[in-house]
């Protein structure tokens, strides 16, 4: 089966100009060629799941993003596996929810790498064993103090993904026909006078998909 190609645009990946003109040559050769079903806007970076949900099969995923958002703390892989991901690990959770053929991170130069100690975190994932991951969830959920258990062999990495990444956008990216956009705002990461970026995007898709006017006849 052909993988759905999902773009992610993470506006907090824009740190110059010409950051921004490369995403927006991507976004509008894309949105062209999209129905408006196909492209969500969205503050926070979870809410892709949302869009994704509209697919079937397997996925190939490209993310321009100053994150890679697989997740940052050993801590997260139980959460994950409980069902409650966020903007920082809504690809771990993807991960062992979907078949993820592959993975393309393009960031920024000085992008914070996914660290050996996180790699190993990684590659445990996708081992089955008796052993339980344990959340005590009055550290997520203050209403709630019920521990959350779950065997592992119930919850897994069953499609290892090939995951890259990449420095920059360079000019293959272009050639590639998108099945889906997300762009997120990610107001956590982004300097608020850049907020503007997103709504340029955002407006720009909304002007798009509009009813053409009626002619007027003279």
């Amino acid at each position: 089966m052909k993988a759905t190609k999902i773009l992610s645009i993470d506006i907090d990946y824009c740190k110059s100009s010409r950051d921004f003109q490369d995403i927006c040559k991507l976004f509008y050769k894309n949105l062209f060629q999209l129905d408006k079903s196909k492209i969500l806007f969205s503050d926070y970076h979870v809410d892709i799941l949302d869009l994704i949900k509209k697919t079937s099969g397997p996925l190939d995923i490209t993310n321009i993003d100053d994150h890679h958002d697989i997740f940052y703390d050993e801590a997260q892989v139980p959460v994950l596996r409980n069902g409650m991901p966020d903007s920082s690990c809504w690809l771990g959770w993807l991960f062992l929810n979907a078949q993820v053929t592959s993975y393309r991170w393009i960031s920024q130069e000085f992008s914070e790498a996914f660290s050996s100690e996180l790699i190993d975190a990684f590659e445990n994932i996708y081992e089955k064993s008796p052993q339980y991951d344990i959340i005590d969830s009055r550290n997520i959920l203050f209403s709630n103090k019920k521990a959350v258990t779950e065997r592992m062999s119930d919850s897994f990495i069953k499609y290892k993904p090939f995951i890259t990444r990449d420095i920059f956008i360079d000019d293959e990216i272009f050639d590639i026909a998108f099945d889906y956009i997300f762009v997120c705002k990610s107001p956590d990461y982004t300097p608020k006078e850049n907020y503007f970026l997103y709504y340029i995007l955002k407006s720009a898709a909304s002007e798009f998909f509009k009813k053409p006017k009626n002619e007027k006849k003279i």
